[in-house]
């Protein structure tokens, strides 16, 4: 959505007004998520593979860490998400570590490799794995975001506020509709119309949790 647009006032309004709702929808969701998930083993599966991966970001990032240890948890991380999203390349990376003795250093080219190949299969996969609804949400995004984004010089804060603005009118239409309508009669104070900001978020929040699902589930055999 165009900053200039009454959608992104609004969507703006919602998260300098509502910060307390939003958080609390937030949290309510992610342990409702967490609960539905906790022993579903593809959720258990793409979790843990991730987690070796933020670690080992957290790792390099860290001075008094062994660039070697860094390097081995983003190694392990790669060669978890590898295996379990199938990419042909797991094999090679496979070949390379059993080479070097486990050694990472002479095989971050091949997990780099490795890695790429997993994440655009992993987002081919998501696509597949998506309701009808939501993949046409994002489709509609992404156009938006070649055409609007690439005109405008925009800020990191306007292309999240415009993004969410999208999703909230195309995916999240009656609720929001009827936000923006109760803010109008209240010079445009989306703390005003607190039942509409909760079913939108509670929306959006819905929105974002059918992509992570998506893009947690491997390729079908």
């Amino acid at each position: 959505m165009d900053p200039s647009s009454h959608e992104y006032k609004i969507t703006k309004d919602i998260y300098q007004r509502n910060t307390d709702l939003v958080e609390s929808i937030r949290k309510r969701k992610a342990a409702e998520f967490g609960k539905k998930y906790k022993n579903d083993p593809d959720y258990i599966a793409s979790d843990e593979c991730f987690s070796y991966l933020n670690a080992a970001r957290v790792a390099m990032e860290a001075p008094d860490v062994p660039r070697l240890e860094g390097l081995s948890l983003q190694a392990r991380g790669s060669l978890c998400l590898g295996k379990l999203f199938r990419s042909p390349k797991y094999g090679a990376a496979v070949d390379c570590m059993t080479r070097t003795m486990n050694n990472p250093e002479p095989c971050m080219d091949i997990m780099n490799d490795l890695l790429n190949d997993t994440m655009e299969t992993r987002e081919q996969t998501a696509r597949q794995n998506m309701p009808r609804k939501v993949r046409e949400v994002n489709e509609g995004l992404y156009s938006q975001s070649k055409s609007l984004f690439a005109k405008k010089r925009m800020t990191e804060e306007q292309v999240v506020v415009s993004s969410t603005a999208y999703v909230l009118y195309h995916y999240c239409q009656t609720p929001f509709v009827q936000l923006m309508s109760c803010a109008r009669t209240n010079s445009g104070d989306t703390s005003k119309c607190r039942m509409y900001v909760e079913r939108s978020i509670d929306c959006l929040t819905d929105y974002q949790l059918e992509n992570m699902v998506a893009m947690m589930r491997p390729p079908k055999l």
